[in-house]
This record gives C-alpha cells, structure tokens and sequence, in this order.
C-alpha cells in the first residue's frame, strides 16, 4: 500500500496538479499500514469500522472527497505517472467520463520473498477502446459516479463490473487506452485442487448471478454473461429439450462441453479436469437456486477519519 501512496504523490508532482486529494481507506488491514499513513502529511485517512468491500471502501472514499474528478486504484498497484497525461486536459480533468488503460502484472513468488516470477501486460491492446466492463483501477467524473449512487455494497465481489454495466446501460461506456496505467504487484494465479474447492465454498462466483439479476434488462450484461458462464446457458437448453424430448440426450452435449472446456483450462490435467468438471457442474445447478433465493444485503458505511491534512477549519 505505501508503494501505491508513493506512486500517486509522485505522478501528483510530476503533472504539477494543484489541489489534490489522497484518499486512502482502510479495511481493517492487520500490518501497521494505517499507523504509516498517519505519517505522511497530505493523505487523508479512513478507518472502516463495519462491514468492508470494496464497494463499501469505494463509496466511503467518494463520500469523503470533494473533487469533480476521480480515480480509484487498488492498494497493490502503483500509478504511472506518465499516463495521466493522456486522461487529464489542460485543466487537469479528466477528458472522459469514464476511462482506464492497461496494467502490467508482477507476479511474484510470495509476497514475503518478493521474488520477482514474471513481468506480463494483462491485455494484449493495438488501439484504444470502448468497453462495459473493469476492474479496480479507472478514472470517472463525480457526477458520473452520483448518476447510478455509486457502488452497491452487497456486492462482496464483481462490484466494479456491475457499475460499469450499469453505467453502459446510461450511455456511459468505459474508454480504455492501450499505454499503461499503473504496475499490479500480485501473485501468479496458481491452480490447485484445494484452491478450486475452497473458492468454490466461499461462493465468489455466485454474485455472477447476482449482477445477472440486477441487470437482466441490461444488454450489456448479457453480452458478458454468455462469455463467461455459456455451461450455465447450454445447462439450461439442455433442462428444456430433456423435457421436450423426454431424453436425457441433450444433457450429452453439455456435458461434452463441460468436459473440453475444464480440458482447454487444465491442460489435459486428469485431476483437474475431473474437480473442474464437477465444480462447474455444481455452479450451473445451484446458480439456478442462487438467482431466486441469494440475496446479499447492502452494507452500512460505518467509519471514522483517523486523519485528515485537508481540514480548512
């Protein structure tokens, strides 16, 4: 988090930006992050006290900032400061609604080693473009972000993916340059059986559906639903023909296609192939379940400003 904090106070000098506010918000964090914060003398400090994600620390930093424009990055990336430039105007604000660019992975072989793995540009980008998607790291104007009320707090994950639809859904797309917007420190994502069971129990994917629901009306949503969980669609084809037919036999093409899928992920893993498989099964059954009975509820915003150098008073 300070290399984050030490980036953007950085890329703040080096563009000459008068005024600016540092917002950093603070989940519960367990490693004397926020007593480091409480040392620097031009980041403001908040301490989330109920329920955290990052809607919630998302919507808590909105609230607590005052400027048009706005940009939010995530505690492990640190900003380029030679990309603002190619947001930012004369004035200093942003020239687009809602905008982002690319990001270079670090990935590390654990954190406390910090041995340096691999060097790898998330997206492959010959020309900017417009997109209904994002991730945590993206530039939009505050009456942009007030048009939809922000983020939605139940969402535990996938809430930057739901604000972005729904703002599609407004005419507002996510412009995404192709030069690079800041460097993500993080871990190689590593495949293992355990790892599989134990996220398929946490229940991520399950706000899938929630943002299914909530934008069912949306076409956006429905361009990136069908990209990403088609087993589920084919699932439910294959539910209407058996009764239709009175066969089993449709279900012989999903389960072909579940089949190749977990073999294209796992690379003709056996084991894995066989754990994917039947994870996936297990999602495309209880997603039916999860659309009429999960309901995740909206989080308070309960917190307090540890510090703060932008009090006038």
């Amino acid at each position: 988090m300070i290399k984050s904090i030490d980036s953007i106070i950085h890329a703040i000098k080096e563009n000459k930006i008068e005024d600016p506010e540092i917002i950093y918000v603070d989940s519960k964090s367990s490693d004397g992050t926020l007593e480091r914060i409480k040392e620097y003398n031009n980041v403001k400090a908040v301490l989330i006290e109920g329920e955290a994600n990052a809607a919630v620390a998302r919507n808590v930093g909105f609230i607590e900032s005052t400027n048009p424009n706005l940009i939010f990055i995530d505690g492990d990336m640190e900003i380029q400061a030679d990309f603002l430039p190619l947001i930012l105007d004369e004035n200093k604000n942003l020239k687009y609604e809602f905008c982002s660019g690319n990001w270079i992975n670090y990935n590390y072989e654990s954190f406390e080693s910090k041995k340096l793995l691999s060097k790898k540009l998330k997206k492959k980008m010959t020309k900017n473009q417009n997109e209904f998607v994002t991730g945590g790291l993206f530039g939009i104007k505050r009456s942009v972000w007030e048009s939809v009320g922000g983020m939605r707090t139940s969402m535990r994950r996938s809430q930057d993916w739901d604000l972005a639809l729904r703002l599609a859904k407004k005419g507002v797309l996510m412009y995404r340059l192709k030069e690079v917007f800041a460097i993500h420190h993080t871990l190689p994502p590593r495949e293992s059986v355990k790892k599989m069971w134990r996220m398929f129990f946490l229940g991520y994917r399950f706000y899938r559906i929630v943002i299914l629901r909530n934008n069912f009306f949306n076409k956006y949503q429905w361009k990136h639903f069908i990209r990403i969980n088609y087993s589920f669609i084919l699932f439910m084809m294959a539910i209407i023909a058996a009764f239709s037919m009175s066969s089993l036999l449709p279900f012989l093409l999903y389960f072909l296609v579940l089949v190749l899928k977990n073999f294209s992920s796992h690379k003709g893993n056996i084991l894995y192939i066989l754990n994917g498989f039947i994870i996936n099964f297990l999602y495309d059954i209880l997603y039916i379940f999860t659309f009429f009975a999960f309901l995740p509820k909206k989080k308070k915003l309960k917190y307090q400003v540890i510090a703060n150098p932008y009090d006038r008073k």
